[in-house]
């Protein structure tokens, strides 16, 4: 399976049917094989019986189930608990070992294993994986809400869609700078909501491919629900969100700090702690982000899933 995923071409082989690598790039392009060297090539085979996927060493990272394990040429070694994937120095191959148990649950191999892969091959790039949503309002203001999972990110992102915005994505942004100035990148995939969430912003029945292990979340297509409104990038945001759920009743916020932006985004950037030549140009990326936006904590109210899309144009006002 060949791949376009802005600009570059990713190749993925697997003994394993269907490909697990078609459920984490399910809304990416996917080319003609002309059979020529492609930008990063995946290749995911079955571990030998008896092999051990884990690795004795620690780990210098260890999130969300996955260890980082940089080496000493440069690339680096993923570790999960299905699958030992290691990344070549230049982020042009991806060599995974998958236990048995991977064909049984490919989900989790492929959106959090090979994924945590994926991201550290593009951060070899000059790309920085961000977990972040990215909304642009009719008039272009760009409005980046990062954080952790639970944050709110997918709720908030969807009710400004619904407010009438575009998008790149409810939980993944990779960043770059392009002739100095701050890109940010698209990778396209499902919105995750909760349950309860997506009854709230998209109605009974919602129209979603069934629930994601090991949150449960919903998947639902963006495309499907909002014909037209996807993007592949975006310019710096210019406005920098840091969510969490609230409970109260109407959404609140509090204007922060450029620091305390970096340090939000900082948190929201798994690898950016991961020695290596690309750490100081992650920091200096997230850094110009920080310093070109105005940033703001807001606590998601019920308002949110009440009336999403009057909350979110009134987060809108608030923010601007």
């Amino acid at each position: 399976m060949l791949l376009l995923l802005h600009g570059l071409r990713i190749r993925t082989r697997s003994p394993l049917q269907p490909d697990p690598a078609a459920d984490l790039f399910e809304a990416v392009a996917a080319v003609p094989d002309d059979g020529a060297a492609a930008d990063l090539e995946i290749d995911t085979r079955l571990a030998p019986e008896g092999w051990a996927l884990a690795s004795r060493r620690p780990a210098e990272i260890s999130h969300g189930g996955v260890e980082y394990h940089p080496e000493p040429d440069g690339g680096v070694t993923v570790v999960g608990r299905q699958a030992r994937l290691r990344v070549d120095p230049a982020g042009a191959r991806i060599d995974a070992l998958v236990s048995p148990e991977a064909a049984g649950a490919p989900w989790e191999y492929a959106q959090v294993h090979l994924f945590a892969a994926l991201a550290a091959a593009l951060r070899a790039r000059g790309r920085y994986h961000l977990h972040a949503a990215t909304v642009i309002s009719p008039t272009g203001r760009v409005v980046l809400a990062a954080g952790l999972g639970g944050a709110g990110k997918s709720t908030l992102a969807a009710a400004f869609v619904l407010a009438g915005h575009a998008y790149l994505g409810d939980d993944a942004v990779f960043v770059e700078r392009r002739e100095g100035a701050v890109r940010l990148l698209a990778f396209p995939r499902s919105f995750h909501l909760a349950d309860g969430s997506a009854r709230a912003l998209l109605g009974t029945p919602v129209p979603a491919r069934g629930p994601a292990p090991p949150s449960h979340r919903l998947r639902v297509d963006p495309r499907l629900l909002f014909p037209g409104r996807e993007r592949a990038e975006a310019e710096a945001p210019h406005a920098i969100l840091l969510p969490r759920v609230a409970g109260i009743p109407a959404t609140a916020v509090e204007r922060l700090s450029s620091a305390e932006a970096l340090g939000g985004l900082l948190e929201s950037s798994a690898f950016v702690v991961a020695r290596g030549p690309a750490a100081a140009a992650h920091v200096a990326c997230l850094a110009a982000m920080a310093d070109g936006a105005r940033a703001w904590r807001v606590h998601l109210g019920r308002d949110l899933l009440d009336a999403p899309a009057a909350a979110a144009r009134r987060i809108e006002a608030l923010t601007a």
